[in-house]
């Protein structure tokens, strides 16, 4: 079905470039048309005049006066030299035809540049938007994959979980682990599908929003609990510096989801790169491992604004790429082999809800390898205690 698609997509681009080159060469000849008409009008103008000086002698030689002669044809100019009289046709005319012919010129040619314009700026928006569309069709495709992995591996995930426990009777400690997994599984699909309900909201503008002050550091803390069984299964642990006391004016389910999304993909990071087993460092042939890395959370105060950025030491991204990760339905990578988790909605979902509290979200990254920071600015809320929480 994808590829009828595809192949309905290209025949249509090919349809539309016909058409396009086919409405450039009709402006094209038209201004070259009315540029060859303008001249012929020309030439016909001034073989008349030619006729009216031929006639012009005629009469003369017929002994009508100079004078009449004038009269009966203005176009043209007649002097008296030493042989009798030499006609010729009024410079004025012939400056008066010319100036027409250049008028006409100029009409054809800016007419003709602005169709031309017109229809090339035309022909790039259409164009733009048939891509686009091809585009956003083909990230809904792999949306619509990702997704379904995203609540296939956790389900399974859970089917396993609870078969273990209804076939085994384990041990005390053994068996707190599986419930562990089982309640970090059903949070995990239970942010999927809340990140395609928020994301449909957003887009939609039906998202219920009550900016209100906010304690920074307990939504980090709760965001971090969140996470917390996946990221020590992956060995990751959590250095987190924000200060006591910072207070954000923004909506408490939108920080909340915006500092899962942003744990979860630096979480992510960390298991995609571990899988890929990138190098650690030069030649050594040593193999990178999550285990003991560090996710890092630190907040910042400043006078209007409290800012958090989250860093972490996993896959990372492109420099260039760093506005397109925020695209709902992109994700890292070409087609046939992803090189990034997740359904593609948790950024661009993040980014509009921190703009929704009149904030900004940022991504930087050195490259491929080299890890990622994520910076949230918000509005700051109430005044600053002076410690600050570390863990």
């Amino acid at each position: 079905m994808r590829r009828v698609r595809e192949v309905a997509v290209r025949r249509l681009q090919v349809a539309f470039l016909a058409i396009t080159i086919f409405s450039i060469a009709q402006v094209v000849w038209w201004i070259y048309d009315q540029s060859r008409y303008s001249r012929q009008q020309l030439d016909h103008r001034m073989a008349l005049y030619e006729k009216e000086v031929a006639g012009a002698r005629a009469m003369l030689s017929a002994g009508i006066e100079p004078a009449e002669v004038v009269r009966s044809l203005p176009d043209v100019e007649i002097h008296a030299v030493d042989a009798g009289y030499e006609v010729v046709v009024r410079p004025e005319a012939v400056e008066q035809l010319l100036e027409e012919r250049r008028d006409h010129l100029n009409q054809y040619h800016w007419e003709g540049g602005f169709f031309l314009v017109v229809l090339l700026a035309a022909i790039g928006i259409v164009w733009r938007a048939l891509r686009r569309d091809f585009e956003l069709r083909r990230w809904q495709d792999n949306f619509l994959a990702a997704v379904s992995h995203e609540l296939k591996s956790p389900l399974a995930s859970l089917q396993l979980a609870a078969e273990t426990l209804a076939l085994r009777d384990l041990p005390a400690e053994r068996r707190s682990r599986v419930v562990g997994r089982i309640l970090a599984d059903a949070k995990r699909l239970g942010v999927t599908v809340s990140n395609v309900l928020d994301t449909h909201r957003l887009d939609r503008g039906e998202t219920l929003h009550r900016p209100e002050p906010l304690d920074l550091p307990a939504s980090v803390r709760q965001a971090v609990e969140d996470v917390d069984f996946r990221a020590s299964e992956a060995g990751v642990e959590f250095q987190i510096s924000v200060p006591e006391g910072a207070r954000v004016r923004a909506d408490p389910q939108s920080v909340r989801s915006v500092l899962r999304n942003l744990l979860d993909n630096a979480l992510k990071a960390h298991v995609v790169r571990q899988e890929l087993d990138a190098p650690a460092s030069g030649d050594s042939g040593e193999r990178w491992s999550a285990e003991g890395s560090s996710i890092w959370i630190d907040g910042n105060v400043g006078e209007r604004t409290v800012s958090l950025e989250v860093r972490d030491e996993g896959i990372g991204f492109p420099p260039e790429e760093a506005e397109r990760i925020f695209a709902k339905f992109y994700r890292l990578g070409n087609e046939l082999r992803r090189t990034a988790a997740g359904s593609g909605l948790g950024l661009h979902l993040a980014r509009g809800l921190v703009e929704l509290d009149g904030g900004t979200l940022r991504a930087h990254s050195d490259g491929a390898g080299r890890g990622a920071t994520f910076s949230v600015v918000w509005p700051r809320g109430e005044p600053l205690g002076d410690d600050v929480h570390e863990s």
